[in-house]
């Protein structure tokens, strides 16, 4: 009997670990988003921000981390107040009381030769493509940072038109600092 009782506490101790909690992320306000691309007249560099949503990872449970986030575009700034507005308001840019927001929802995970790789589906505009995004992840006094970057070609998600003005490849860099 006490074998048996025995035999089903542990049974009940595996199952229970099986099911463990990956650890969430608050995301920290002073979070970066940033972006260039060339243009006629150089390099325009810029940032989102208002990210939200919720960042589970766990380095030692690749498959159950998962990031479902978004970008608040009301937030770009290029540092030039007639470009922000544009890319704001007309439909050939961002359109953003029709689409506010860019999000990012993971499908993998994975751990890579020098860090980690997230696939999943970037919609911009209300078009939706799948993207990997190369990021570094580091632990420190209770946080932790994850740090990436990706190329987007603006065109994939209708964002402006083709012109020699501009590039049509984005430069995209994200720091995200987290806390437990």
């Amino acid at each position: 009997m006490v074998r048996k009782i025995s035999i089903a506490m542990i049974c009940i101790a595996c199952l229970t670990m099986s099911f463990a909690v990956v650890q969430n992320w608050n995301i920290a306000a002073n979070n970066k988003i940033t972006f260039k691309i060339k243009s006629m007249v150089g390099m325009v560099d810029g940032s989102i921000g208002g990210l939200r949503g919720t960042v589970s990872f766990d380095p030692n449970d690749l498959p159950a981390s998962n990031l479902d986030v978004t970008l608040d575009l009301s937030t770009i700034s290029t540092g030039i107040s007639k470009r922000d507005k544009d890319l704001k308001e007309e439909e050939v840019w961002f359109d953003i009381a029709k689409y506010p927001k860019i999000a990012f929802k993971s499908s993998a995970v994975t751990k890579t030769a020098t860090g980690y790789m997230v696939d999943g589906a970037l919609t911009i505009k209300g078009t939706s493509k799948n993207v990997q995004i190369p990021f570094a992840f580091a632990e420190a006094d209770g946080g932790a940072s994850f740090v990436g970057s990706l190329k987007l070609n603006r065109l994939d998600y209708a964002v402006g038109k083709p012109t020699s003005m501009v590039k049509d490849d984005v430069e995209v860099t994200i720091t995200v600092p987290v806390r437990k």
